[in-house]
């Protein structure tokens, strides 16, 4: 469903922006202006898929750290019981 929202009382140096910004842009000061009005109402959505994203990545990250610790204990401790056969071995 269309819609039409008329704007009054608009200061005219504002309207004379919006009309050049709409030029050199190569839209009609309508289309700017819907534009403007649509990125205006979808950046919260926008912010939330953001912000959804770095709590995401700030988790993996914390995982992928964690295992990395895991895995250096393991290779620690292979390693020392990989010594000590060896020694045996030698022995």
């Amino acid at each position: 469903m269309r819609s039409d929202i008329y704007i009054r009382d608009i200061d005219p140096a504002i309207k004379t922006k919006l009309a050049a910004m709409a030029e050199n842009k190569g839209m009609s000061l309508n289309a700017l202006v819907k534009t403007v009005l649509e990125d205006y109402v979808i950046m919260p959505d926008i912010r939330h898929i953001n912000d959804k994203y770095e709590n995401l990545f700030k988790d993996m990250t914390a995982l992928y750290s964690h295992s990395i610790e895991k895995n250096e204990e393991v290779i620690a401790e292979n390693t020392a019981l990989l010594r000590t056969i060896l020694d045996m071995i030698q022995s």
